[in-house]
């Protein structure tokens, strides 16, 4: 199993919306619902909801030659060979996980995906909260970066550390979509510097595999 301090990362960091007290309820999506993958499309935008504007019609989702699928009723994304489903390991409030299933060190690099239980009200609330609330869950390091994409949709990001012991620090780069009234928190966790050149282009494969089915 993974050390509890990657998921305690990705938890920390999406329960800042919770205490800020923003948002309308979003429906709590349902891990055990599967779907078989869906054809390769584009986004269907949600034209009544602001966040959603913006939503790039062209985008279609990037395969990874070889690599597994794993899927939600809300979405699906692809990682490379040897990814394993990681569920079990994060526990049933998290909709989707993989990790490198050929990585025995003890915390691989995973992907794991949380819907927050209130829905901000748009990403640029959800950005001007998370820095100073994060610091309280003991992450730091908290850096809202650009703007950005996921699945063709508007993306806030922030990148964070967090130390496992003296000599280890969990590094994350985690990605916040508005879909529809839900709110998702899609993280990449990592050992490495999120910017060494293997991890870099790990990361962004699986970003750019991301498909919303909604």
């Amino acid at each position: 199993m993974p050390r509890p301090t990657a998921i305690t990362v990705a938890a920390a960091l999406v329960a800042v919306v919770t205490l800020s007290g923003v948002g309308a309820c979003g429906n709590r999506e349902d891990p055990s619902k599967m779907k078989p993958i869906p054809t390769i499309g584009q986004p269907t935008p949600s034209p009544s909801n602001p966040a959603d504007k913006g939503v790039d019609p062209s985008y279609k989702p990037k395969v990874i030659i070889g690599g597994s699928s794993f899927e939600s009723d809300a979405f699906t994304f692809m990682a490379p060979t040897n990814w394993i489903d990681a569920k079990e390991d994060v526990g049933s409030d998290f909709i989707a996980a993989a990790k490198d299933g050929a990585d025995f060190s003890g915390l691989p690099n995973f992907v794991y995906v949380f819907q927050l239980p209130e829905t901000p009200k748009d990403l640029k609330l959800l950005e001007s909260a998370l820095p100073s609330v994060a610091k309280g869950w003991g992450v730091t390091n908290v850096r809202v970066q650009p703007r950005t994409t996921l699945g063709g949709r508007p993306a806030a990001r922030l990148i964070g550390t967090m130390k496992f012991n003296k000599e280890t620090t969990v590094n994350v780069d985690q990605r916040f979509v508005i879909v529809g009234d839900d709110c998702f928190a899609v993280t990449f966790s990592s050992l490495k510097s999120l910017t060494a050149p293997k991890i870099a282009k790990l990361k962004n494969e699986i970003f750019a595999s991301w498909y919303w089915r909604r």
